[in-house]
């Protein structure tokens, strides 16, 4: 039996976090500053509409998002959203309780993770990311080009650092009383 019924709106990350990594708040707010139809940019991030067209060329909206972007169409879709349309974008699922606990723990789980991470080197991210992959120092090493010990000191430090950050802000404090 459901005891929830969760919107769920699927829509294109990609398009969303170049908008924020550009300073914007909003989609509209972008639109805005770059006179853009809101509509069409909405269509492509929403994939109301496919970015390539029949013919097999990027629309003349999606490029001109690609432009004001500064970047490539695999930077904004992958191979499958550049073909893809959904005639709607948000759909229901009726959950149970302990169904929809355990999502909001794991996305919880996965935000305060990228948070902690935000101040990581892309070396030290690649250490750090042995561990959910079973993988050994020794590979670790290898996949950074640097010996199994230094690999090691990579690692350490990218924890002391995700440690520091947690304990600024106070989220061992709060994991520590679910835990």
């Amino acid at each position: 039996m459901s005891d929830y019924r969760v919107t769920v709106k699927v829509r294109n990350a990609r398009i969303l976090q170049a908008i924020e990594k550009e300073g914007h708040e909003s989609v509209a707010e972008f639109c805005r500053v770059w006179a853009l139809r809101a509509d069409h940019i909405n269509a492509l991030i929403c994939m109301r509409e496919a970015p390539v067209g029949e013919d097999g060329r990027l629309k003349v909206k999606a490029r001109t998002l690609c432009d004001v972007l500064c970047l490539l169409p695999e930077d904004l879709w992958t191979e499958t959203q550049l073909y893809q349309k959904h005639p709607r974008c948000t759909s229901y699922v009726d959950v149970s309780e302990d169904a929809l606990e355990q999502t909001i723990r794991q996305i919880d789980a996965e935000r305060t993770i990228k948070f902690l991470e935000q101040g990581l080197t892309p070396s030290q991210l690649t250490a750090i990311g042995r561990i959910g992959k079973e993988q050994s120092l020794k590979q670790s090493g290898e996949t950074l080009g640097v010996s199994q010990e230094r690999a090691r000191q990579i690692e350490a430090k990218a924890i002391r650092k995700m440690r520091g950050v947690a304990r600024k802000t106070d989220l061992i404090d709060q994991f520590a009383g679910e835990y």
